[in-house]
């Protein structure tokens, strides 16, 4: 969550209050190693990519 809001400044809906909570939290830490970006990087790139203008 708080990579996402890092980068790409988005926002994050919850579903339960306990979600919300979670992400207010995960707002405290909003810097990371380089080896954290990394693994997120090669997370991200084994994902299949969105078109998001495909209707």
């Amino acid at each position: 969550m708080a990579w996402a809001v890092r980068y790409w400044g988005s926002s994050i809906g919850a579903s339960r209050p306990q979600q919300l909570v979670d992400n207010y939290n995960a707002l405290h830490n909003l810097e990371f190693s380089s080896r954290e970006l990394t693994q997120i990087d090669r997370i991200l790139d084994d994902q299949p990519q969105i078109d998001w203008h495909k209707k």
